[in-house]
């Protein structure tokens, strides 16, 4: 077996695996590599009611595993973990005892998933309810799935240390064809509504006509990728707009806000950007 074939191997499967007990174990098989401890293998599979149109098939990832390590069989609450977006694909967690402490742990995988074309994006510890206060998390990632994060936490135990892993991925459909706009359209009714000020200053309408405006908008919402749907932080905002494109094929309605909306298109996901400010350039509300 070559040196490529040790290399971590990413591998998209048309089907579910099947297989022989749960889905923890069999997310522990693992294949000995001599001097360079084991190759774990994790498989990623999508929650059961994840979106319709979420990407099919399994992510099966091979990851080192410390050399002597022992299946930890006991419950352990992995530190910051948390994936809220509807299109992540997720492994079981896994947890080994390992025959040192975590410091040693810790030099060996940063050296084993270098090696192996994995970067660190978090190199971090801390207290965290359920877990001891002296814990590792790290979550490397690799050049040939930039979405894909796995995420390994250290923790001393008597006598060594302990190990989990668990892997996601989030892979974000493409937006569907009817989501983009025309650009036959005529005019846009632009209606800005805020949360505070005197009730006749709640709401201004206004009506954008001029062609080269109205592409330019066309555009830049066009360009938006679809949202991955998960919790963004919102600043304290007091206002969003509510657009209708008018064009011959008939009229299509867009909400959004400076904050954490992005640009909603109506009977659509959500897309992720901002359209604020080429909006507030365009058209501003010209509030008193």
């Amino acid at each position: 077996m070559g040196t490529r074939s040790l290399s971590i191997a990413l591998v998209v499967l048309s089907g579910v695996i099947t297989g022989i007990g749960s889905p923890e174990a069999r997310a522990a098989i693992h294949t000995l590599v001599p001097q360079d401890g084991t190759l774990l293998t994790l498989r990623l599979r999508a929650a059961p009611h994840a979106p319709a149109d979420l990407p099919p098939g399994v992510l099966t990832l091979r990851a080192p595993l410390y050399p002597h390590a022992r299946l930890w069989r006991h419950r352990y609450a992995m530190p910051m973990f948390i994936s809220i977006t509807p299109y992540v694909k997720e492994s079981p967690q896994v947890t080994y005892q390992l025959p040192t402490d975590p410091e040693k742990a810790k030099a060996w995988y940063l050296d084993a998933f270098s090696r192996r074309g994995y970067t660190v994006q978090l190199d971090g510890g801390g207290s965290f309810t359920g877990v001891g206060s002296s814990w590792t998390l790290l979550d490397f990632r690799t050049r040939t799935i930039p979405s894909l994060d796995l995420f390994v936490a250290l923790e001393e135990r008597p006598g060594g240390s302990i190990v989990a892993y668990r892997a996601s991925a989030v892979t974000v459909p493409r937006r569907a064809p009817g989501s983009y706009l025309s650009e036959g359209v005529s005019r846009v009714t632009v209606t800005h509504e805020f949360l505070t000020g005197l009730a006749h200053q709640r709401t201004i309408a206004r009506t954008l006509t001029k062609h080269s405006a109205i592409i330019t908008l066309v555009r830049a919402i066009n360009a938006l990728p679809r949202s991955t749907g998960g919790f963004l932080s919102c600043p304290q905002i007091d206002r969003h707009a509510t657009l209708v494109f008018v064009s011959p094929g008939g009229r299509v309605t867009v909400r959004t806000d400076p904050g954490c909306t992005g640009v909603v298109i109506a009977g659509y996901p959500p897309l992720a950007g901002s359209i604020w400010p080429l909006l507030s350039a365009l058209l501003p509300p010209r509030r008193p």
